[in-house]
């Protein structure tokens, strides 16, 4: 599929990702491709940052907390955290969001939820929900 022949395409991305490609394509010089995949391994790598902060301070080890994150990439899913698909930012939101909300952050968690609502379908419906959550409780 020649992505300069124009009208419709099968395939659709949320607009995080490909913004995140156009912008850093203009900075190594034209190359989207390849702004696109350091762009999801540096996710890729601050996801599993948080993730390692995360089991740390839930399993309260640092050696059980290294063996969760290994164990997360080694997930056969995993293939897809290298590649230039939106899964490593959707993992960095949620991980992010996890994060700042143990911390008892109020405007972190906000954000992270609405990079993931830019980066797909299910970052979109967990911002929906997030708000109607928030909705009920308050009444």
């Amino acid at each position: 599929m020649d992505p300069e022949a124009g009208g419709q395409q099968n395939i659709a991305f949320m607009p995080a990702l490909p913004m995140l490609m156009r912008f850093g394509g203009r900075l190594i010089g034209g190359h989207p491709l390849w702004a696109g995949q350091i762009v999801v391994l540096v996710a890729c790598l601050w996801a599993f940052v948080y993730v390692y902060r995360l089991a740390r301070s839930a399993l309260g080890d640092a050696d059980r907390a290294a063996w969760a994150v290994a164990l997360l990439a080694a997930y056969p899913f995993a293939v897809f955290f290298s590649a230039v698909y939106t899964e490593s930012i959707f993992l960095l939101c949620a991980a992010g969001r996890s994060i700042t909300s143990a911390a008892g952050s109020t405007s972190a968690p906000r954000r992270s939820r609405s990079c993931a609502g830019l980066r797909g379908p299910t970052g979109f419906c967990s911002r929906c929900r997030s708000r109607w959550w928030r909705s009920g409780r308050r009444s």
